[in-house]
């Protein structure tokens, strides 16, 4: 199709389009896989450290390297909740159960739910057996919900399932390692995924997608490759997971045992990383083998998308988080009865279900929606204000494919690995949802033009330390914010100002007050009031009495009509007789001086 298929007048009303009739079918994010051995073989089984340098990721692996072990111990498992997993294909429980037994995870058996028609077993079973065992290993006690949808002639099984998944609101979180560059999508089906996506969330799943395997090259047809990123993915709505890579090369021994454990672990600790890049651009690479990562042509900035680094581009960017997804150390799984290894994004979008599993589970169950809104939060704390650092940035690398000039990694959040890849224990631990935080003073006083001026805001309510910040509006000039919340400086300028201050806590949460902050004109100032005699006068002494300066006697509303100033410091009130009378005999009477400019003095007189 060149274009949407239109749809009859009479029936634009109640059908919004058609969603996927035409040739781009979505595809499976992985990079495909290499065959390692039989499925528990009778001898001896197959060291997944090898002596080339060559590394396997297995399940206690991932634990480790990504700090899940903490949660484990503590019984934060994925027990009690539910991943639901998008396929296409059938598979063999043999295989999931022997993927679980081979690398020491509990006997848990996945849900099968075949979406009317058994679409039997495809092309697509490495791919199920990979999102099915991974987002199984990431929380071994949660309950994988596999739903399988045979394509038909109009509708790609893959949107059946993820509607299936939405529709019948089967689980907290949902993954799906398919996609297709929005281009090819077309208006419709990019329609569909947002619209979905956006029911979910409101239903309170989490839906993980893969970012995607050619790099920046999203758009790919034959020969023909162009920016793009994948569709399914890119919704205001829904995770994007991108793919990082473990930089080990150098010196593998530093994080590698030369040994396997009995359930074939092997990583010592947490392996720094760069952006998955396997591509023809990089010695040894081939294809456009790469993470995906990009801008959107379809959805503006949401609003949740602030973090240092993300770029002002007013469009939705992706990925928003990553894991590893290369094949130099590629994830083991059990398919077609042997262990095979596979790498791609297909391999991140369920291990990080797995990992929000874990979140749900400590959150005592409580789904969470959208979780780009929480994860943003976090990382803005966590580049923006030293908030705790429950992502590794990932600063170094590109996706730039041979077919397509991509971006680079950089501090915070970059275009091909999100805002980085999690530390599980951290991110787990600093999850909880914010508490309310609170600001005071909830007024300020009033400052003075060319007066020193000083405040302190605080906040309570949440984890110290806080950081504070002008988040809207602007202070008077002169005056600046301190990140510990001291308001200080000397205003230039009369005149009110409005701006809100924010402060973030040290779990990136937030509370915000508005002000409104008046500065006074420098009034003039009143040191002392003395009696002349022969004919009574009183001499007024002080500092800026400007030009025109008018003198009010006892609450009069009508200024004092003879009065001579001498200087800015001096002024003398005249009229003798006049002016005596109205100062009775041991009666203090108050004296009001006013400047053209507003500002005002008021002192007293006793005859």
């Amino acid at each position: 199709n060149t274009q949407d298929p239109a749809i009859p007048r009479a029936l634009a009303g109640v059908v919004a389009g058609v969603v996927s009739l035409n040739d781009f079918p979505i595809k499976p994010m992985n990079s495909g896989f290499r065959p390692l051995g039989a499925l528990c073989p009778a001898g001896p089984r197959p060291e997944y450290t090898a002596s080339d340098g060559n590394h396997w990721l297995a399940p206690a692996d991932f634990a480790t390297i990504y700090d899940v072990n903490p949660l484990y111990s503590t019984g934060i498992t994925g027990a009690g909740v539910t991943i639901a997993i998008a396929g296409r294909t059938d598979i063999a429980l043999s295989d999931i159960n022997g993927f679980r037994s081979t690398f020491g995870l509990p006997n848990n058996p996945p849900t099968i739910i075949v979406n009317g028609p058994d679409p039997g077993t495809t092309s697509d079973q490495v791919e199920a057996d990979l999102d099915v065992e991974w987002s199984g290993a990431v929380a071994p006690y949660a309950t994988i919900a596999y739903v399988e949808s045979a394509s038909t002639n109009t509708t790609d099984g893959i949107d059946l399932s993820a509607q299936y998944i939405v529709d019948n609101n089967l689980a907290p979180i949902m993954s799906t390692s398919y996609g297709q560059c929005e281009a090819y999508l077309g208006t419709t089906e990019n329609a569909f995924y947002n619209s979905l996506y956006q029911q979910a969330a409101a239903q309170g799943i989490t839906a993980f997608v893969s970012a995607g395997d050619t790099g920046a090259a999203g758009c790919m047809s034959g020969s023909s490759d162009s920016l793009g990123v994948n569709g399914l993915g890119s919704t205001p709505y829904n995770v994007c997971v991108g793919g990082s890579e473990f930089m080990d090369t150098a010196n593998p021994s530093q994080y590698w045992s030369s040994s396997n454990s009995s359930v074939y672990g092997s990583a010592l600790s947490y392996i720094p990383e760069e952006a998955w890049n396997e591509s023809g651009t990089v010695s040894g690479g081939s294809g456009d083998w790469a993470t995906g990562g990009g801008v959107s042509i379809v959805y503006t900035k949401p609003s949740w998308q602030v973090a240092p680094g993300v770029p002002s581009d007013g469009m939705r960017d992706v990925p928003d988080v990553a894991l590893s997804a290369a094949t130099h150390d590629a994830y083991l799984i059990a398919s077609g009865g042997n262990i095979r290894a596979v790498g791609g994004t297909s391999a991140s979008s369920p291990s990080f279900a797995g990992l929000m599993a874990l979140v749900v589970q400590k959150m005592s169950n409580q789904r969470q929606g959208n979780a780009n809104v929480r994860f943003y939060q976090l990382g803005n704390a966590q580049y923006g204000s030293s908030g705790p650092a429950v992502f590794h940035d990932v600063t170094t690398g590109n996706n730039t494919v041979p077919s397509a000039a991509g971006f680079s990694c950089g501090v915070g959040y970059d275009q091909c690995t999100g805002l980085g890849t999690a530390d599980a224990t951290a991110l787990v631990n600093h999850w909880a949802s914010c508490p309310s935080i609170t600001l005071s003073p909830s007024a300020l006083a009033d400052g003075i033009d060319a007066t020193a001026y000083s405040a302190t805001i605080s906040a309570s309510g949440g984890a110290a330390p806080y950081t504070y910040a002008v988040t809207s509006g602007a202070l008077p000039a002169g005056l600046t914010l301190s990140s510990s919340g001291t308001l200080s400086g000397t205003p230039t300028a009369s005149g009110s100002a409005s701006f809100t201050v924010t402060a973030t806590d040290a779990n990136g949460c937030t509370g915000s007050q508005a002000y409104s902050l008046t500065i006074l004109v420098q009034p003039p100032v009143v040191t002392g009031v003395t009696k002349l005699v022969n004919p009574f006068r009183l001499k007024v002494t002080g500092s800026n009495f400007k030009s025109g300066i008018q003198v009010f006697i006892g609450g009069s509303a009508t200024p004092w009509s003879n009065t001579l100033q001498k200087s800015s410091g001096l002024l003398i009130i005249k009229k003798g007789a006049s002016l005596k009378a109205l100062f009775p005999k041991g009666q203090s009477v108050a004296i009001e001086l006013v400047n053209t400019d507003g500002g005002t003095a008021t002192t007293s007189f006793t005859r």
